[in-house]
Parts: structure tokens; C-alpha cells; sequence
């Protein structure tokens, strides 16, 4: 028999692929686990389903799946696919919890390994589980609560836990004591279960089917250095308030990263790419709050409270894409419409800090109007980025640049949350005072030593590592210019510590860094102990300066330098704040000391236009030209919605002798008029805004002539859609019987008599006393029962949600 050599080579094809290419595992299960919000670890059972299909992919809706969780399911196999494909199935996935509802990405990992698992006929071991998130490239991703995991797993008898690349080490709190321990030596140690970290789905899938005996957690986890935790201090009694404010604001901010999650869970953004972003940013922020929890119970306070603004400026950033996708739109109506409703918050606040200082709070509330600052500007900012296109820009450079806009966005709002937490410290104390003019010249002094201190650092301050000390530059000269003097003070005083502290550790070595420190520790302790001035700021830097310093002797001792000298120059920065701001409080303090107590506690009378010494008020030629140009045309429009709203009026009246046809018809075009009489109005507050957001330096002269100039046409459109509509009006009362016609012929001729007014000189207008009289009442009743009432619905629907304090 012969045999042909194509046969042959199949038969040999055939022998070298794995026994079980052609075999799939049909149901399988392992556990997996998850951490309630109260911190205690949760364990479920995660089922799968693999029949043959084409490819559909069905979650279980008893618990409830939600959107991440879904959407885990489908990159977990999609990946499984690419690696290990085996023909086409369906996929049923099912998990077993005692929650009502199913939610969040951590799960995708075990998703991915399950799937591949039963795709090469494979069993996982029950007594192996994972962790992490999965992206499409197969990587595993970091996810929270990795030790409260992994406690519950060994709990349940798994005695290999897969975690991701990174994560060995955890800074937990444990019966001795708050510790950073690395789960590689710890969980052998301690609950007799080996935890390996693994960066892709190929390492987990190699560790899930291995002798658990023969892996060498150490050498498969990375060799990460666990944190530097430092021993509890004590806290100063002036600093118990600050204290209080720092918990409140990390229960806060936990709060506002689980709203967070739950906006990601049932979000409609349909990229990838960008959920599994949010993903990493929600998971950054978890361990940013944990890092602050720790912090704060050890009375780091500073930190702690830094921690947990970053934190929360990620949580924003998350709730608000997953809640409104089109935030990331070019030049996005939504994100206007967000920065608006910040705009009036901030104005709103603005009196608030612009009234009586508080003697014994002084340092908080200039702590509240710096952050304010901060956030005003921040705005300013935004604005003038709105306004900026980006010509032939891809997909993924608009999006970008939108999640910066959004990143800058959710900074201010933050800052603004902060400065009103500082407020709340000190708006219901007694002895409030008057601002001392005296400060006046401390505050120019201190401005122009901050401006030249960044003006000597590299690019001239324009490089992004100097951004910290532009924005207290910036933000110096606006409070100086508010008046606000003792915040400027603190301002241009921080600025000048962090350049100071720049182009000092540079070219040190370790020893000279950590001698430095050191000293100027005993300088800024010396100065606060023999001082009576309330020094909050400076004793929270000291404190943390000292922090850095017990760091730096702990990286020594692991031989780690580079870590050590880091943390040196952390601290010397630190230090130098903790000197300047105490210079600060010791000057307002005795400023302050003596001061009779302020007759009243409202805003300052002074105008705030009179306390911007060096702002021009008068607007260049052209500007002036716009700006008169569109007072006029505001003007003249008015005026004819005001005239037209007296015809509508008057013809009022005859519609009871219409048919019913004739009244649907005619109460149509009186309808539309009322909406074009609405956003005619609109318009108008728009070219009002402009002309303040111009004033303000919000924007250019470009930009003012640009707008004003789009506004005009869409005013001129509206206005010839109006006179159709009055037109149309007309018609239906041509139609009417011959003694009504009589009535409303004249009431035509005045509407046209009005219009042709309304586009004359406003001098030339002449009207009876009587009928003066008797047309100011109907149009004052004819404006509030339509266009006003109209416009005051559209500003309601379109108020932007924002986010409410509970403080």
C-alpha cells in the first residue's frame, strides 16, 4: 500500500499538538474573594459554563452583574482566546455570592484564568485562587484590599494565592501595631498559604498548575522593600481641630471613591482603553486613603490630609467621566456647563472670605482663601483651555487632552472643597477683626522674594517640575490684589521655601543632605518653642520633616541611599516651609494682638475693584468699540421683545372668537414667540458674561471679538425666526370675522408700528402719556407671564449637578 507523503506529514501535525487541543472542560469553578466596605474579607465562588456557540458571553442576573463586572467577563475571554483559542463556544458565567449585587473589575484575573484553564481541558486546583484586574494585553492588574484577600483565601483553604506583580508588600494595621510587611515571607509565616505575584495571565496560568511545594515565593514575588511606617507621635492641642478636619475629610473622600466605583460599575463609556484607566486611577486612590489612614492614626497629619486630596481629586475625576462620557468630548457643552455651576460656587464663597478676619483663626482662614485661590484660578485656567482648539488632533490626543481638562477640573473642585473645610474651622469664632493695612507692605516684600526666587530656577520657572512654586507665585499676586494679604504672605512665603530648598540640595551628597537636615529640624523647633504665636502650619511640616529624616535612617540601614537621599531633600523642603510660614504666623500674630474687635462681621465695604491697586479697569480702543456695539444691539433688542410682548398682549383678547383650529393655530405661533423672546434673553446674559470673562483676563481679545461676533449671528437668526412667527400671527388674524378683523388690523398696525420703533433711535420714540402708561402695565404683564417665566425654567433645567458638602 502506498501512502502519500501529504498524509504522513497531517499524521505528524497531528502528533505534536497538545493532548488536548481538541478537548474543552464544560463547567468548571473556583473561589474567589472580595473586601466589604467595612474591611473584612468576603469569599464567592465564581461558575463557568463553556458550550459550543459563537462566541456570545452571558452573566447570571441572580446576584446582580454589574457593568465592570461584565465587562471583565469579556476582555477575561477574549484573552483566554487569543492565547489558547479552541474553537468557538458561548460562555456562562455565574457567581455564586451573598451579595444582592455582583460589582467591580478584581475578579477579571480569576475570570481569565478560569476560562483558559478549561480551554486547554484543564482543572484549577481548588486550592489555588487569584487576584487582579485584566486588560486586553493579558497584563493583571493592581486591585485593593490585597492582605484583608488573601487572609479570608487561607482562611478557606486555598494554599496558593496568586497576586498582581508589585503587590507583596502591604502596610497593614495588626494587634502590634501599624506594619508594612511583605506577604511573600508573611502569609507562610503566619497562616501557612505561599501569595506569588504574577504580571500576565501566562504566569498565573504556570503557577496554578505547578507543585505549590516547589515554588520559591520569594524569588517568584518582587523584591519590593516594605514601606517605611513611622511610630505613633503625640498631638499638639492646637492642633486637635485640625485633627478632627483631617478624619472628616478621608471618611469623605472614602465615601466619594465608593460613589466613584459605582458610577464606573454602570458607566456607558464604550472604550477600553479609557475604563481600564479609570480602573487604575479608582485603584490608586484606594491606596492612597489607606496610606492616609495609617498616616493619620499615627498623627501625621500633613500627609495624611495630602493623601487624601489626592485621593479625592482621582475619585472626581473617575465619577464624573463613568457619569457624563461626554465630558471627553472636544470642546465638551458638559464640561461648560460644569465649569459654570464651579464659577457661581466660587462667587458665591468668595464673599464669605472677603469679610472680618478671626483673631484666634487667622491662619486657617488665610489657609481657606489660599485654597480658594488656588481653585479660582485653576477655573481661569480651564476656561481659556476650552477655548483652544487642537487642529488635527487623533482620537487619542483629544482624549487626553480632555482627561486633562477634567483632571484640572477635579483640582479645583477639591481645592474648593478644602478651603470651605478651613472656613468651617473658623466661621463661628468670636473676635473677629478687621484686616491691618500694615500687612499691606509685607505682602508686596514677600511677593517680589518669591517672583525672584522662581525666576532663578531652571527655564525660568517655566519648567513642570516648578509648577508647586508658579502657583503660589500666581496665586500671591491675586490674594495681594484681593487684599487678602495674610494669604498672600503664606503664598509667596512657601514659594520661596520650595525654590530655596531646589538650589540648595543640589549637587549634595547624602552626608551633607542628611547634616542639613537636621539643622534646620533644631532651627524651626528652636523658633516655635520660644514663640507663643499659634504656628499650626509650621509644627505639621516639622513633624513631617522630622518623618523623612527617621526615613532616611531606615533606607540607610537597607543599604538603599538613593531612597535615603530622597527623602533627605523631602524633609530639607519641609523644614524650610515649616521656618517661612512660621515667620509668617509670628508677624500676623503680633499684627493682630491688640486689634479692637470689628463692629460687625459682613464683607469688607471697600469695592473689591478699589483693593486691585495696578489692574486697569478702562478697556483698550477696540475693546470698547465691541463692548458699546453689543450694549446697543442688547438694547435694541430688548426693547423689542419688550414691544412685541405688548401685542401679544393685546391680542389676547380676540382669541375667544377663533375656532378651535384657528386658537391651536394661533396659540402655536404665540408659543414659539415666547421661546424666541426666551433665548433672545439667553443670548443676551451670554454677551453679558462675555464682556466680564474679557474684563476678568478670563479670556483674550481674540476670543471676545470671536464669540461676541458668533453671538450676533445666532441673535440675528433668532430674530428672523421671531418676525415669522409674528408674521404667521398676522395671517391668522387676517382670517377672522369682519368686526374682530377691524380689532386686530389695529393691533397689527401697532405691532408694526413697534417693530419699525424698536429699530429706530430710542430718541425718536413718542408715545401719549396716557397710552404710555397703559402700555408699560400690559407689558409688564405680558413679560412676566411669558419670556421671564420661560427663561427662569431654562435656567433651572440646566443648572449643572453639583456636589453638595455635608459640612
Amino acid at each position: 500500500m502506498k501512502v502519500k507523503p501529504g498524509f504522513l506529514l497531517g499524521l505528524f501535525f497531528m502528533a505534536m499538538l497538545p493532548a488536548g487541543a481538541f478537548a474543552v472542560l464544560s463547567e468548571g469553578s473556583m473561589s474567589i474573594y472580595a473586601v466589604t466596605t467595612d474591611g473584612k474579607g468576603l469569599v464567592a465562588t465564581l461558575h463557568l459554563e463553556i458550550e459550543p456557540g459563537n462566541g456570545k458571553i452571558w452573566s447570571s442576573v441572580t446576584p446582580l452583574v454589574g457593568t465592570s463586572t461584565q465587562n471583565a467577563e469579556k476582555v477575561a475571554v477574549s484573552v483566554a482566546n487569543k492565547l489558547y483559542r479552541n474553537g468557538s463556544h458561548d460562555y456562562k458565567f455565574t457567581i455564586d455570592s451573598p451579595a444582592s449585587v455582583v460589582e467591580g473589575p478584581s475578579a477579571g484575573a480569576a475570570m481569565a484564568l478560569l476560562t483558559a484553564s478549561m480551554l486547554t481541558d484543564r482543572k484549577i486546583p481548588e486550592n489555588v485562587s487569584v487576584t487582579g484586574t485584566i486588560s486586553e494585553d493579558g497584563r493583571i492588574g493592581r486591585v485593593g484590599g490585597i492582605f484583608e484577600k488573601a487572609r479570608e483565601a487561607s482562611k478557606t483553604g486555598v494554599k496558593l494565592f496568586i497576586i498582581p506583580e508589585g503587590e507583596a508588600v502591604q502596610t497593614v494595621r495588626l494587634p502590634e501595631g501599624v506594619r508594612s510587611v511583605n506577604m511573600a515571607e508573611y502569609a507562610p509565616a503566619n497562616w501557612g498559604m505561599k501569595v506569588v505575584e504574577a504580571g500576565r495571565i501566562q504566569d498565573a496560568m504556570r503557577f496554578a498548575f505547578a507543585d505549590i511545594n516547589g515554588i520559591d515565593a520569594n524569588s517568584s514575588s518582587s523584591q519590593a522593600v516594605p514601606d517605611f511606617v513611622p511610630e505613633k507621635i503625640g498631638l499638639p492641642a492646637d492642633l486637635s481641630e485640625f485633627k478632627v478636619l483631617t478624619t472628616n475629610y478621608i471618611n469623605e473622600t472614602k465615601q466619594g471613591i465608593g460613589e466613584a466605583r459605582n458610577a464606573l460599575s454602570s458607566s456607558l463609556l464604550d472604550d477600553p482603553q479609557v475604563t481600564q484607566s479609570l480602573l487604575e486611577v479608582l485603584n490608586q486612590s484606594e491606596a492612597m486613603i489607606s496610606r492616609a489612614e495609617i498616616l493619620n492614626e499615627q498623627n501625621y497629619l500633613y500627609s495624611a490630609a495630602n493623601f487624601s486630596f489626592l485621593a479625592r481629586v482621582n475619585a472626581i475625576l473617575v465619577r464624573e467621566v463613568s457619569s457624563n462620557p461626554s465630558l471627553l468630548e472636544d470642546n465638551s457643552t458638559a464640561l461648560d456647563l460644569k465649569l459654570s455651576g464651579l464659577a457661581r460656587d466660587i462667587d458665591t464663597f468668595e464673599n464669605d472670605l472677603s469679610g472680618n478676619v478671626p483673631r484666634e483663626g487667622v491662619e486657617w482662614f488665610a489657609s481657606a482663601q489660599q485654597r480658594f485661590t488656588y481653585a479660582k484660578l485653576a477655573l481661569r485656567k480651564l476656561r481659556q483651555a476650552q477655548s483652544t482648539y487642537i487642529v488635527g488632533a487623533t482620537k487619542q490626543e483629544q482624549t487626553d487632552s480632555a482627561i486633562k481638562k477634567l483632571n484640572d477640573y477635579s483640582f479645583a473642585v477639591a481645592w474648593l472643597d478644602v478651603s470651605k473645610d478651613f472656613y468651617g474651622l473658623v466661621k463661628e469664632g468670636d473676635g473677629h477683626v478687621r484686616r491691618p493695612e500694615a500687612l499691606s507692605g509685607d505682602a508686596n516684600e514677600l511677593l517680589a522674594r518669591a517672583a525672584k526666587a522662581l525666576s532663578s530656577l531652571g527655564k525660568g520657572g517655566e519648567d513642570p517640575a516648578n509648577d508647586d512654586v508658579k502657583r503660589r507665585v500666581d496665586s500671591a499676586a491675586d490674594e495681594l490684589g484681593t487684599g487678602w494679604f495674610e494669604s498672600s504672605m503664606f503664598d509667596s512665603a512657601s514659594a520661596a521655601a520650595i525654590a530655596q530648598s531646589q538650589s540648595l540640595v543640589e549637587g549634595k551628597e547624602h552626608d551633607e543632605l542628611k547634616k542639613m537636615l537636621a539643622e534646620r529640624i533644631a532651627v524651626a523647633e528652636k523658633a516655635i518653642s520660644d514663640s507663643n504665636a499659634h504656628a499650626g502650619w509650621a509644627k505639621l511640616y516639622t513633624d513631617h520633616a522630622k518623618y523623612f529624616m527617621e526615613s532616611a535612617d531606615y533606607y540607610d540601614d537597607l543599604n538603599l541611599q538613593a531612597s535615603a537621599s530622597e527623602n533627605l531633600k523631602s524633609g530639607i523642603s519641609l523644614a524650610l516651609l515649616a521656618e517661612e510660614t512660621f515667620r509668617v504666623s509670628s508677624r500676623v500674630s503680633k499684627l493682630y494682638e491688640g486689634l479692637p474687635p470689628a463692629l460687625d462681621s459682613a464683607p469688607l465695604d471697600t469695592p473689591r475693584a478699589a483693593r486691585s491697586p495696578g489692574k486697569p479697569e478702562a478697556l483698550p480702543n477696540n475693546l470698547a468699540m465691541y463692548g458699546v456695539l453689543a450694549i446697543l444691539f442688547a438694547f435694541c433688542v430688548v426693547l423689542l421683545v419688550l414691544l412685541i410682548a405688548v401685542m401679544h398682549s393685546r391680542s389676547r383678547a380676540s382669541v375667544a372668537g377663533l375656532s378651535p383650529e384657528e386658537q391651536r393655530e394661533r396659540a402655536r405661533h404665540l408659543t414659539a414667540i415666547d421661546d424666541y423672546n426666551a433665548e433672545i434673553s439667553a443670548h443676551q446674559e451670554k454677551l453679558r458674561s462675555l464682556r466680564k470673562h474679557l474684563k476678568e483676563g478670563a479670556i483674550t481679545t481674540a476670543q471676545f471679538a470671536e464669540k461676541s461676533a458668533q453671538y450676533a449671528e445666532e441673535l440675528d437668526a433668532l430674530k428672523e425666526k421671531l418676525q415669522a412667527e409674528i408674521a404667521g400671527a398676522k395671517t391668522e388674524k387676517s382670517e377672522e370675522a369682519p368686526a374682530e378683523k377691524h380689532s386686530e388690523d389695529s393691533d397689527a398696525g401697532s405691532a408694526g408700528m413697534q417693530q419699525e420703533q424698536a429699530e429706530a433711535p430710542a430718541g425718536d420714540i413718542e408715545k401719549p402719556e396716557s397710552e404710555a402708561a397703559a402700555e408699560a402695565e400690559s407689558t409688564e404683564k405680558a413679560v412676566k407671564a411669558g419670556p421671564a417665566r420661560r427663561q427662569k425654567g431654562r435656567r433651572k433645567r440646566e443648572r449643572p449637578l453639583t456636589r453638595g458638602r455635608k459640612k
